[in-house]
């Protein structure tokens, strides 16, 4: 019989299928992975999450290096090595002849049943190995592909037994099999310095998760052949000097340094010079709380629109860096376009804070959504000497490309993106715990955080209670939240950090500021410091706007408009549906009356190239550097998009009524800056609300917000309102549940019940995907059912509402030629693969789909059509990176296409519409 070290350095860990005589061993890959955690542990890990884990730092190394070296045990077993083996015949004859059974691949049952990731964690926690592990170490073992084991699938001795043949290839247990198993954890804990599996540490369930995030971007690092390069199949490895190998490795990686505040304290003085003004009295408060917090906590900043919040964010963020050792910021914001909007003041904060570094300091930024590669100021930072090299040698940010995987954006230093980035750590998802490690070494910043409903909010307070348990700087900005909604966020935080930090889930908070639940005071900042609650109300110096409410039938609204800008200036007017936008544009459009008029139609049924240009076009004639020649007889029309996303300002408002929080938003645009040039008919704000004919509102608009807040809205709108004065009032009575404002008619009481039910069902729907709190029995369990539901509903589950499908719109010139629909002179080959360049501008014109096409009885109708069509006509694209999954839909030369009942039509300056086929 041969020794277990003759088998242990036998088995495989890697080969390469294009490469018959390369191989990896697993103990090599073993010690990779091993040497790559404690190296990532020393030299990246932020100290935040090291106080998260809870060990002292000799113990940590042991236990990161204990983790890498093992997490693969479950590769050698005769399953996995009969796969591994399949084009190495020679490996495959020598672990036969060294006694370790390996079948032919039919010849095992189940395979997947025994992942490897979950049969290593059936290896150590068997009875049949001398080493007896604490369930919350081999956690993370299973949990190192993403997917936690089960709890009903727990006992390792039983799977052993039900799935011999895959672990032993036999129908009986195999002493070979068992002592070789012996001899790697024998191996591992030698390597690693513990003496005993006693000297082990137990972890606490948050612990678990981010160590879990460690080990996947550890075992990624390692598995990566660019980094550490496979060896010949003559070779053992034993020769190899490991030291250099480890070099190589992270010379060739050149991670990015970790950033750290140098910013324990900053005055006003500070303040200015980092941003180039004095702080107002919001920022000069929020400056005066973070000086000042001694334990990490959540912070509400309510203030009105434009009043400096970003920066107020960006200095608390640098002092709240330095005080709890964080090493980077998240920012999430609503949408797309508020994030394209927002990475250009971060990159410059970014700059900024690394400049007085030592030379040679490199850092990371990523823009994190669906569509960042798209987003030509990112791609230009990219492809213009901002992207990290190997070669690279000065210092500042960079955009490196080991985060650009979808799963790794969390992990650079500076992060803005959709809230969804944020909403996904508290959805039951695959590697859940690798977006966990990488919000768990930053301040999180979530922007507009009034702008989410019900349904996501489900997700927002759990999010906040993980980042209460890590003990992480929360950050959240709004113009005015419902004190209900207040009090829920304070509550999901404190409560989680005083039971999972101060180590007593029933200790009660102190309360510094009694009465805070309740108080509409405005300016309004309401933060915890550990377990105590703070509240301060700001005194501001600024004046009051009076904001004129007035009221216009849809069928005048156009008369109105050009009654309003005889003497110039220009109007922006929102809408509740694409469909009421097109249709006010294209009624615009063909009067005579407005021929001298610049008419901009805004929404999201644009591709996004025509949505970027439309961007520009209103930044430009009605921003904040407009002049008023560029700003007299322009007209903005569009949907929600225009009341979170620009910094526009507008002379006066027409508007669809909405829920008053939002109406506020809107309302934020009006006279948005100081201007001394506006035409004397429109010095003063007006706002006018766009009513149905026959009622308040159409159906689309009660469809979108719902009856009940629209009432209570319409029942409590002045007719003049003083901003900012009343904007704190007025939202917390539309959001007071106690109170029904005198409204005694049926139909109001209707639309009480209806939108509780829905309230109740938003909330129980969304824990049919939500992350359970930190359980006692840590990742075990944390997934479970997760298989029932595919990946990509889970991206889409932290928003309500049925599934948007994007789809790349092109047109199709003849049978063989593919065109840009905004760009007729390229033309690309149906039937060939399109080169990188082709295929990125390909993937950039992509639109979302009509809400009419995505409802949940018609989605997948939708989908089968257009997969059917693309496998058909474009099977050769799948084969392009930038192309592959994605949904494409052929316009012909009249910019037509048929699609799941309706025809569609694509028109750069209307967007897509469609109607139903006769």
């Amino acid at each position: 019989m041969y020794s277990n070290h003759d088998l242990y350095e036998s088995l495989i860990a890697k080969t390469n299928k294009d490469n018959t005589q390369e191989w990896l061993p697993l103990w090599m890959h073993s010690t990779d992975c091993a040497e790559t955690m404690v190296y990532l542990t020393k030299n990246w890990v932020a100290d935040s999450v090291k106080n998260t884990i809870g060990l002292t730092e000799e113990v940590l190394y042991k236990t990161v290096y204990l983790l890498g070296y093992l997490h693969d045990i479950g590769k050698a077993t005769s399953y996995f090595q009969s796969l591994i083996s399949e084009n190495l015949p020679e490996k495959r004859n020598h672990l036969n002849y060294l006694g370790l059974n390996i079948l032919p691949l039919k010849k095992y049952l189940s395979v997947g049943d025994t992942p490897h990731a979950h049969a290593g964690q059936w290896i150590l926690s068997s009875n049949i190995i001398d080493y007896s592990f604490d369930d919350s170490f081999l956690n993370i073992i299973g949990a190192h592909h993403g997917m936690p084991i089960d709890p009903d699938e727990k006992n390792g001795s039983k799977r052993l037994e039900s799935y011999c043949q895959n672990f032993f290839g036999d129908f009986k247990f195999d002493e070979n099999w068992m002592s070789l198993w012996n001899e790697i954890v024998a191996t591992g804990m030698n390597l690693s310095g513990f003496a005993s599996v006693e000297e082990v540490p137990k972890l606490s369930p948050e612990a678990q998760v981010v160590l879990s995030g460690l080990l996947i971007v550890a075992d990624w690092i390692a598995s990566n052949v660019y980094y550490f390069p496979l060896i010949d199949c003559d070779s053992d490895g034993i020769d190899i000097e490991y030291s250099e190998r480890i070099n190589f490795a992270f010379n060739k990686l050149n991670f990015p340094d970790k950033w750290q505040s140098n910013t324990f304290y900053m005055d006003s003085d500070i303040f200015q010079e980092k941003f180039g003004f004095m702080p107002n009295d919001v920022q000069s408060q929020f400056l005066n709380i973070v000086n000042n917090v001694e334990e990490p906590g959540v912070y509400i900043i309510e203030s009105t629109m434009g009043s400096g919040k970003t920066e107020a964010a960006l200095a608390g963020t640098d002092v709240l860096s330095n005080r709890f050792n964080e090493d980077g910021i998240f920012w999430g914001m609503p949408t797309q376009v508020t994030s394209n909007g927002l990475f250009p003041r971060l990159l410059q904060w970014a700059e900024t804070e690394t400049k007085d570094e030592d030379e040679g300091l490199v850092h990371s930024i990523r823009l994190a959504h669906g569509a960042a590669k798209f987003n030509q100021q990112y791609k230009d930072f990219m492809f213009q000497g901002k992207s990290l090299t190997q070669e690279d040698e000065e210092g500042g940010i960079r955009i490196h490309p080991w985060f650009e995987g979808r799963k790794k954006a969390l992990l650079a230093d500076f992060v803005v993106g959709t809230i969804d980035q944020f909403l996904m750590a508290a959805l039951r998802r695959k590697h859940f715990m690798l977006r966990h490690f990488g919000l768990a070494s930053k301040v999180i910043v979530i922007d507009e955080c009034h702008a989410y409903d019900t349904y996501m909010n489900q997700y927002l307070s759990r999010a906040l209670t993980w980042m209460g348990a890590y003990g992480i700087p929360v950050i959240l900005l709004s113009a005015t939240l419902p004190k209900k909604r207040r009090v829920e966020l304070i509550n999901a935080y404190e409560k989680a950090y005083a039971k999972y930090n101060l180590g007593d889930k029933k200790i009660k908070p102190e309360i510094m500021c009694p009465g805070w639940e309740n108080s509409i005071a405005y300016p309004l900042i309401t933060w915890t410091d550990g377990s105590k609650i703070n509240q301060v109300t700001i005194n501001t110096v600024s004046k009051n706007k009076n904001v004129f409410i007035k009221n216009v039938y849809y069928s005048k609204l156009i008369d109105k408009v050009s009654e309003k800008l005889q003497d110039g200036g220009c109007a922006v007017l929102i809408f509740n549906t694409v469909r009421h936008a097109q249709e006010t544009y294209q009624a615009m459009m063909k009067l005579k009356e407005m021929s001298d008029k610049y008419i901009v139609l805004y929404h999201s049924q644009f591709t996004y190239p025509d949505r970027q240009k439309k961007e520009e076009t209103i930044l430009k004639l009605i921003g904040k550097s407009s002049t008023p020649k560029e700003r007299n007889g322009t007209i903005v029309i569009g949907t929600q998009v225009l009341e979170q996303s620009l910094d526009y300002d507008a002379d006066i408002m027409f508007s669809e009524l909405c829920p008053m929080d939002l109406l506020f938003q809107r309302m934020g645009r009006l006279h948005r800056h100081d201007r001394k040039n506006r035409p004397l008919e429109l010095n003063d704000p007006q706002f006018y609300i766009i009513q149905d004919d026959e009622k308040n509102y159409d159906d689309g608009t009660k469809s979108v917000y719902g009856n009940y807040l629209l009432l209570r809205t319409k029942k409590l709108l002045p007719t003049e309102i003083k901003v900012p004065e009343h904007i704190s009032p007025l939202v917390q009575k539309t959001y007071d549940e106690n109170d029904d404002l005198k409204m005694n008619d049926k139909k109001y009481f209707e639309a009480k019940q209806q939108n509780n039910t829905k309230q109740e069902k938003l909330k129980a729907l969304a824990d049919v995907y939500r992350l359970p709190r930190p359980m006692r029995q840590g990742l075990m369990g944390m997934l479970s059912n997760s298989n029932n539901f595919k990946e990509r509903e889970a991206e889409a589950s932290v928003r309500n509402g049925d599934t948007s499908i994007e789809v790349i719109l092109l047109e199709k010139m003849d049978d063989e030629t593919i065109g840009l629909v905004d760009n007729k002179e390229l033309t690309i080959r149906s039937n060939i693969v399109p080169s990188e360049d082709d295929a990125q501008k390909i993937a950039s014109q992509r639109i979302r789909l009509p809400h009419v096409l995505t409802m949940k009885w018609n989605i997948e109708k939708t989908i089968n059509e257009l997969e059917r069509f693309n496998k058909q006509y474009l099977l050769s694209w799948q084969e392009s990176p930038w192309l592959k999954g994605e949904l494409i839909l052929l316009l012909d030369e009249d910019q037509h296409a048929d699609l799941n009942g309706y025809q569609l039509f694509y028109d750069k300056d209307i967007g897509l519409t469609y109607k139903r086929k006769e």
